[in-house]
């Protein structure tokens, strides 16, 4: 029994399935800029809003 030259290898994943994690993070990021969040998430606000 003679292995072949694909014999283990594994099929490569496609383009999309391996960057969708990162256009829908950007696309997070896109929209709540979009939706004017930043203005609240700033570090000083996380700063004055802190529970110590």
């Amino acid at each position: 029994m003679t292995a072949g030259p694909d014999a283990g290898l594994k099929p490569r994943p496609s383009p999309l399935k391996r960057w969708l994690p990162a256009i829908v993070l950007i696309g997070v990021i896109a929209l709540a800029y979009a939706a004017g969040l930043d203005r609240y998430f700033t570090l000083a606000a996380l700063a004055d809003h802190r529970d110590t």
